[in-house]
């Protein structure tokens, strides 16, 4: 029974397998690759969002320019109208 009680444990052997090593290092390497693959990614996605947001900014500064404007020429036509409406109503 010593015997049974023995095999069925477990034990680590001393000797290395080059066929894991092998395999080991080359799961090691596909990660470390993929791993900066992801980086480059990560840091080109950013300057693309870093232009996004500058010309995200460009279009709202021009956006409160051009209403900006337009509430001048609405004021501008609302003075004539209300001009021309007193000018008939003396009239």
């Amino acid at each position: 029974m010593d015997n049974d009680e023995k095999e069925s444990h477990w034990h680590l052997d001393k000797k290395l397998n080059a066929g894991h090593l092998f395999t080991t290092l080359m799961i090691a390497g596909s990660m470390v690759i993929w791993a900066m693959n992801t980086e480059t990614r990560i840091a080109e996605l950013s300057v693309k969002i870093d232009a996004a947001t500058q010309q995200i900014s460009n279009v709202e500064a021009r956006t409160a320019v051009s209403m900006s404007n337009i509430t001048d020429v609405i004021n501008r036509i609302d003075d004539k109208l209300d001009r021309l409406i007193e000018r008939k109503q003396t009239n």
